[in-house]
């Protein structure tokens, strides 16, 4: 491959990706995947939620959801902080529990407490009572994100794109929040990269992860990775 210094900087923009000679580490502040999943409702409170879901969750991610309420009611989507998340023996899904970055409201509160009867465990320790809940359809999982930060080294870039090496997977179609370095050693403001690839390394310690921009880097921005 032509070395990135011997290719004029008229003509950067529309080659391929350059190696960066300088390896210098960006910031990854934000993962944020797609679904749909599907998850099931256990229990319920203004504050909080129990779910069973089909596919694993950290605690600390946010999950943003749609939950069943009232269907004369607009289904406003809810955060839920996942604050702890377990396997459910003899399955494939997972327990969860979380809090809502919002109180629910009395009338979403009243709906569902109108199908699911009140239980007060003699451990319950909750400022509010969780109710059980007889609406066993699935309400749908829209997006997860996580906070970081993590650090990945940059291998390549383009004007539409950035090769990364990662001590994490994120998988592909995952949108992540990317601050770059700059000259100074400082970073730049946050920009979205989305996954195109990602694979192991030998012992899978590393991942080597592949991704579009979501807005194209300027020219000057490409030079100062290069």
């Amino acid at each position: 491959m032509i070395p990135a210094f011997a290719i004029p900087v008229k003509d950067r923009r529309g080659k391929g990706r350059l190696p960066s000679r300088l390896k210098q580490r960006c910031r990854l502040k934000r993962a944020t995947e797609e679904g749909a999943w599907m998850a099931t409702v256990r229990n319920i409170s203004a504050e909080g939620i129990g779910l069973i879901a089909n596919r694993p969750f950290r605690p600390g991610m946010t999950l943003t959801m749609e939950l069943p309420t009232d269907p004369a009611c607009a289904n406003k989507p809810v955060m839920v902080r996942v604050t702890h998340a377990r396997p459910q023996p003899g399955t494939r899904n997972w327990i969860l529990g979380g809090a809502f970055s919002r109180r629910l409201s009395q009338q979403e509160v009243s709906f569902l407490r109108s199908r699911a009867p009140s239980i007060i465990p003699r451990s319950e320790r909750r400022t509010l009572v969780r109710h059980t809940t007889r609406w066993k359809s699935p309400c749908p999982l829209i997006r997860a994100s996580e906070e970081g930060p993590w650090y990945a080294t940059i291998r390549n870039v383009s004007d539409g794109g950035l090769g990364l090496i990662a001590n994490r997977p994120f998988k592909p179609g995952t949108l992540l929040t990317v601050e770059l370095p700059t000259p100074d050693g400082k970073l730049t403001k946050p920009r979205l990269m989305r996954v195109t690839y990602a694979r192991p390394q030998p012992g899978r310690q590393w991942w080597v992860l592949g991704g579009s921009f979501v807005r194209k880097l300027t020219l000057e921005e490409l030079d100062s990775l290069l």
